[in-house]
């Protein structure tokens, strides 16, 4: 599983590194999907500091989140008491937990891909299905894979105000669609931190069915954004699963 290091003393400085994030569109894609399907209770798997949750408890959901970062749930307390909104935070690995039952559960920003291992995975979708009502959705967020293919080597670069981070991207194992990581930050240009992490490349469409399959979910829809798109690029594995425990 990931861990940043440096992040866990100053949180607030992954709050700043990975601002560059589609926060609003997710918000607005997750608001219209919820309000469709009556959705009231939502748990953020993975949520970090939980800035969706934040803002679709503003909007008046009822939102949980579960994260294995100390630090960051800290800091998503503070921030949703400075924002005057309730949500409820707690420790815990999404490769197993038990919180109650919500009526929808989401996963951003590719989390998900921790879970480089099959077993790991069949935990995860157990464990969320068993934190459903029926008929509850799951959506998962694959859909912005930081590769023009999983297969080859790439570096990209990010920057929010004073910090600077490069993200290394390698392939590790073809046949176990493993890569590695390495997340590279600086602070006002001085390296202050780097984590290295192994990761499932990407989660294809037929592995998709067979975890939902096999953990008592369907397949509602497939979107290749968050304005609802429906058409997929054929040349990468990116897409917005949404899920509906059957």
């Amino acid at each position: 599983m990931m861990e940043f290091k440096y992040f866990e003393k100053s949180p607030e400085l992954y709050e700043e590194g990975f601002d560059y994030r589609k926060i609003n569109q997710q918000v607005s894609f997750l608001d219209k999907l919820f309000s469709k399907y009556k959705s009231e209770e939502i748990l953020d798997v993975a949520c970090g500091h939980t800035p969706q949750g934040r803002k679709l408890a503003k909007k008046g959901y009822n939102v949980s989140g579960i994260d294995l970062s100390e630090s960051l749930l800290k800091l998503g307390k503070q921030r949703a008491k400075e924002e005057g909104v309730k949500i409820k935070l707690y420790k815990k690995d999404m490769r197993k937990f038990n919180l109650g039952k919500f009526d929808a559960a989401y996963i951003m920003f590719s989390s998900i891909l921790h879970l480089f291992k099959k077993k790991d995975l069949l935990s995860h979708f157990k464990s969320v299905n068993s934190n459903l009502k029926k008929n509850g959705l799951y959506v998962i967020d694959l859909s912005d894979l930081p590769f023009d293919s999983p297969f080859k080597s790439t570096t990209f670069k990010k920057r929010k105000k004073d910090i600077r981070t490069i993200i290394t991207y390698k392939p590790l194992n073809r046949k176990n669609l493993t890569a590695n990581f390495t997340c590279t930050s600086f602070f006002k240009d001085k390296k202050v931190n780097e984590d290295s992490f192994t990761v499932l490349m990407f989660i294809s469409l037929t592995l998709l069915k067979e975890l939902t399959k096999k953990t008592g979910f369907e397949i509602l829809d497939i979107y290749s954004d968050f304005k609802f798109n429906k058409k997929l690029n054929p040349k990468k594995p990116e897409y917005i699963a949404v899920l509906r425990k059957t």
